[in-house]
């Protein structure tokens, strides 16, 4: 068994354009060492798609699912298959929880970002726009792909990143949890922008205080998503 220590931290904002706050998220550290060692600890968030129905009861299904079926799989020893998997099949729920609540046309979506720490390895999945960061030595780098339009652009050298944050369709998703069968591959419409634009300058300030205060679980506190609201940021 590892013998890393896990210090998590959870904090979510409705921001300034929304009412409902359509984020979710949920860290399984498990009690068991012996499922600590086979299966890791999970950190899964999942941000509701604005521009659909239902965003809030999407993300919530998937941070649910998502870690229920990925500890309750003990058929298989190859964890991020296993997780990968479980991704797949919260995918197909919030798909025909669409289907049978007659959402034909505006599916319930949601992003989702996952991490899997198991000994001394960290395994990323996500689909959407949503981002894990690793930050060492007071660098920040992104280590998730988004998949968006802009992104996409971006990737083949069409766009610069500057062009980006400020492109009309920086709000287009082109992968969502949701949106079709079988996969998760499929065009959607968020209803606000903010994670490339903010997500960077908001960590940055957060540990940047954290830092002066001496206090490493500052992110858990709020405070940076208020001022962010303050100046004007959109809700994530």
């Amino acid at each position: 068994m590892s013998g890393l220590f896990y210090e998590v931290g959870l904090c979510t904002d409705t921001g300034r354009k929304r009412v409902n706050n359509e984020d979710n998220m949920i860290s399984v550290l498990p009690e068991d060492p012996q499922v600590m060692a086979w299966k890791g600890a999970l950190l899964i968030v999942a941000d509701g798609l604005g521009g659909h129905d239902k965003g809030e009861v999407a993300s919530e299904m998937v941070v649910n699912e998502v870690s229920k079926l990925y500890y309750e799989d003990d058929e298989s020893n190859d964890a991020p298959s296993s997780l990968l998997k479980a991704i797949q099949q919260a995918n197909a729920s919030v798909y025909n929880g669409s289907i049978a609540g007659g959402m034909s046309e505006r599916v319930m979506g949601t992003t989702c970002i996952v991490a899997l720490l198991l000994g001394e390895r960290a395994y990323i999945a996500n689909v959407g726009d949503s981002r894990a960061y690793l930050v060492r030595v007071g660098k920040i780098r992104q280590v998730s792909l988004d998949h968006s339009w802009v992104a996409e652009q971006v990737r083949a050298g069409i766009l610069t990143p500057e062009q980006a944050r400020g492109h009309i369709q920086r709000n287009v998703i082109t992968r969502c949890m949701g949106a079709h069968l079988p996969g998760c591959r499929g065009g959607c419409v968020r209803g606000d922008s903010a994670t490339g634009r903010y997500a960077g300058a908001l960590l940055r300030r957060t540990l940047e205080y954290g830092e002066r205060r001496g206090d490493r679980r500052y992110c858990a506190k709020g405070r940076p998503a208020r001022e962010r609201n303050a100046s004007g940021g959109a809700g994530e």
